[in-house]
């Protein structure tokens, strides 16, 4: 199914290893490895290609593009800037 955008046109990704039971975040789940005593459990990586100097100008040095934020949720159920975390 389609992902669910947020009024403003913002997506919010829930990535964690238990399904939401909230239908709408559930919606934009994505499952993850859950940390055990081996493994750390979900890690991001981001790859970034660009075909030149030109098509990747101002990534690395910060004044071009800056990728998503990541929210991690606290204990609390909730992110350091107050988004309510899936539930």
């Amino acid at each position: 199914s389609k992902p669910r955008y947020n009024a403003d046109g913002s997506l919010d990704i829930y990535i964690q290893p238990d399904k939401p039971a909230n239908p709408a975040q559930a919606r934009n789940w994505l499952p993850s490895p859950p940390a055990t005593s081996a493994t750390q459990g979900f890690r991001l990586i981001t790859r970034l290609y660009g075909l030149s100097d030109k098509g990747i100008k101002g990534v690395v040095d910060g004044t071009g593009w800056h990728g998503p934020s990541l929210l991690p949720c606290a204990p609390d159920g909730s992110t350091t800037e107050g988004v309510a975390c899936a539930s």
